[in-house]
């Protein structure tokens, strides 16, 4: 019922994808984006910003929270941000949904200007 691939498509200049997966296991990340990839969720990106996920210091089977999500993402060829403050784990910066934005990544700082 989502319409992801849709308005996905109708985003000319494209789309930066954001989210954070506060609770789940680096195998539960893995396995989200994998469903929201063959989902056709990530039609469009331009980037991807990851907030820090609880299990930031674990490891599964070799897997931790980074080659979770990069493993899952690299074939996009676009940049992916990882560990950004935003999401539920402090300290967290507020995300506007839908607006037209530029994203500069610098001194290991991250800037959002929005339109």
């Amino acid at each position: 019922y989502d319409k992801m691939t849709e308005y996905a498509s109708n985003q000319k200049e494209g789309i930066i994808f954001y989210c954070e997966a506060c609770d789940l296991s680096v195998l539960g990340i893995k396995r989200a984006l994998l469903q929201l990839k063959r989902a056709n969720w990530f039609k469009n990106v331009k980037g991807f910003l990851i907030g820090r996920p609880l299990c930031i210091n674990e490891e599964f089977l070799g897997i931790d929270h980074i080659n979770a999500v990069v493993d899952i993402l690299n074939d996009f060829n676009v940049p992916i941000l990882l560990d950004v403050d935003l999401g539920h784990l402090a300290p967290n910066m507020p995300i506007k949904n839908g607006v037209k934005c530029e994203v500069k990544y610098e001194n290991k700082n991250i800037f959002i200007k929005y339109e």
